[in-house]
């Protein structure tokens, strides 16, 4: 964290370099685990669609809480609000990876800052 608040002066040994290291190896670290959750979501979502046609009974990934993070961002993704919203604005309502990384690691800081 002492990089954080440090002058932008992006040469050698500065704490705002390494500030820009370590937030480039922390993108990465939870872009990669992003990807592996949101894969494992949509494959329990489809294993938990193909139960649901085999015996109706209630499902926990559908009208339950969410989950995680990241099962709520693609909710919002695939929610009928998403579709009236496009409908009044000409500005899109989308989500892009790198945007959701960028996304949780703010959340990750103000956890870190508030605890």
């Amino acid at each position: 964290m002492a990089g954080f608040g440090a002058v932008p002066l992006d040469l050698p040994g500065t704490s705002f370099r390494r500030a820009m290291e370590a937030r480039e190896k922390l993108m990465k670290h939870t872009k990669e685990a992003y990807l592996k959750s949101r894969t494992k979501v949509r494959v329990e979502r489809k294993a938990a669609k193909k139960a649901e046609e085999q015996s109706p009974a209630p499902s926990p990934s559908r009208g339950g809480p969410r989950r995680s993070l990241v099962e709520m961002a693609m909710h919002l993704q695939e929610s009928p609000a998403k579709a009236a919203y496009q409908k009044h604005s000409e500005v899109p309502l989308t989500v892009d990876d790198d945007e959701m990384v960028d996304n949780l690691l703010i959340f990750i800081v103000a956890s870190h800052e508030t605890g």
